[in-house]
């Protein structure tokens, strides 16, 4: 408990042991799971206003009483996967998150929070104070000269203002997103206690309840009818099949880690397997294109290092003969129920016709681009509901055609000093834990190459905390 909270009218010492063993969960992977399984409870039956708070209450004694901010990090992350699909604020006007039907009593829950925070950091002065601006951080110049890229964003095009000032929002809400938890963690976490698999953790917790929400979105849309898949049912409150299968596949590293650090190979490499096939039934042919060999390379990345190899290729291999099995056995159905996957095969999706249109935004002003609200009309909008249209722009559905569309040769030299820097970062210290950790993140890289997931809040926002656990987690064995 923080001392430099409560300095006077300590609580008695029975009470104070009560008080010492439930930080002590917090700050276990105990604690990480069970939020995983609030999320899922949230999600399945639109129980967020509840959970919301739950969160909140929680998060409020962490950053007063916990010694450090660390278990809120789970929290942060959950919140954003946790929308059910009834309250997507694209497709449902009824959606909690408009004030009218519950968005003023979120910002309240938000407000406390933050000020929650605020009074922690004033008060204690070792882990605030001072000490959290000056902190040396690694990525910060480099994410802030990226920040700088996006906010130059359409400027002399006269298009920056043709939205009013919501180029310089969204542009503003993409630098927070890439810098917000990476500046928030690195200062409020002593990292000196944090282990080298606490974000694995959390990685394997988000991947196992994004794939559970999965299969309850299988369940009350009925997506499978006539034995065959709707990819269009596939959709959460936070994110359609390609954002969910991006979701799981950037975690499925972490369940392996987990299954070596642990030494229950057999349980992880199972939930390993469950969530490479839940990416599958994403139908997302850009998370299965990653996802896969991402899958085998971590798996035999692992077994070389591991104690427990016989056991990870024993009930790997178990599991892929059960399923070659079930695919002979069930050849038809299979190929009836993927049917509209195996149809699309290579087919664009309309991206041969917006890639040109955004090289030709570029070349109509490539210094800064033409800004993050495109002239174009035919980039898909995820959104059905005018005012989240209003909000949001359309975007490019590459990262490096959204960059020079939007923000020109400037935004590109801007990523690329990030990028770079970034890159040069992992392939220097080539622990195992920080192995992980790039994998995931070059899985999201990746994978935006062919959608915007890179321009979308919710992903950056990991990216963003993974650059800090990456960062500032003590150091593991080099891999040999």
């Amino acid at each position: 408990m923080s001392q430099h909270i409560l300095q006077a009218d300590k609580p008695h010492s029975c009470t104070d042991s009560k008080f010492r063993k439930l930080n002590t969960f917090l700050e276990s992977p105990a604690f990480v799971l069970m939020i995983g399984f609030l999320t899922v409870i949230a999600n399945l039956f639109k129980a967020e206003l509840i959970v919301y708070t739950v969160f909140i209450i929680l998060g409020c004694y962490i950053v007063l009483f916990c010694s450090d901010f660390a278990p809120t990090c789970i929290i942060f992350l959950c919140c954003y996967i946790m929308p059910s699909s009834g309250n997507n604020p694209g497709r449902a006007a009824k959606s909690i998150f408009y004030p009218q039907n519950g968005g003023i009593y979120l910002l309240i829950l938000a407000v406390l929070f933050v000020g929650c925070v605020i009074y922690r950091l004033v008060t204690d002065r070792e882990l605030g104070g001072k000490n959290i601006w000056t902190r040396t951080r690694k990525f910060l110049p480099g994410m802030l000269i990226l920040g700088a890229g996006y906010l130059l964003a359409g400027a002399f095009s006269g298009r920056y203002f043709a939205h009013g000032a919501m180029n310089f929002v969204f542009a503003l809400i993409q630098v927070l997103a890439v810098t917000g938890l990476y500046w928030f963690f690195s200062g409020t976490i002593r990292w000196e206690k944090i282990s080298g698999d606490y974000w694995a953790w959390i990685g394997f917790t988000v991947g196992l309840t994004v794939s559970l929400e999965l299969v309850g979105i299988y369940a009350f849309h009925h997506v499978i009818q006539n034995f065959k898949i709707q990819t269009a049912l596939i959709y959460s409150g936070w994110g359609n099949a390609n954002n969910i299968g991006c979701m799981i596949a950037m975690m499925i590293p972490f369940a392996l880690f987990l299954g070596h650090r642990t030494g229950k190979a057999g349980l992880f490499s199972l939930a390993a397997f469950f969530m490479i096939a839940c990416v599958f039934f994403t139908c997302s042919r850009n998370s299965i294109l990653v996802a896969v060999p991402l899958y085998v390379f971590t798996l035999i990345m692992i077994c070389r290092n591991s104690e427990n190899k016989k056991t990870f290729l024993r009930f790997t291999g178990g599991a892929a003969l059960l399923l070659l099995f079930l695919a002979l056995l069930f050849h038809r159905s299979i190929l009836l129920m993927f049917q509209e996957l195996l149809q699309r095969g290579f087919n664009p999706r309309n991206r041969d016709r917006i890639y040109p249109q955004g090289i030709e935004a570029f070349l109509r002003n490539p210094i800064f681009g033409e800004s993050f609200y495109p002239k174009s009309t035919t980039i898909d909008m995820w959104s059905t509901l005018p005012q989240m249209q209003s909000i949001l722009p359309a975007r490019w559905h590459n990262t490096v055609i959204q960059l020079l569309a939007s923000c020109g040769l400037v935004g590109i030299v801007c990523y690329s000093v990030h990028r770079i820097q970034t890159v040069r970062f992992f392939w220097q210290r080539r622990r195992t834990d920080l192995i992980i950790i790039g994998l995931s993140l070059m899985s999201l890289l990746l994978m935006s190459l062919l959608d915007c997931h890179f321009f979308n809040i919710g992903p950056t926002m990991f990216y963003s905390a993974m650059l800090a656990f990456a960062e500032f987690t003590k150091e593991e064995p080099l891999i040999s």
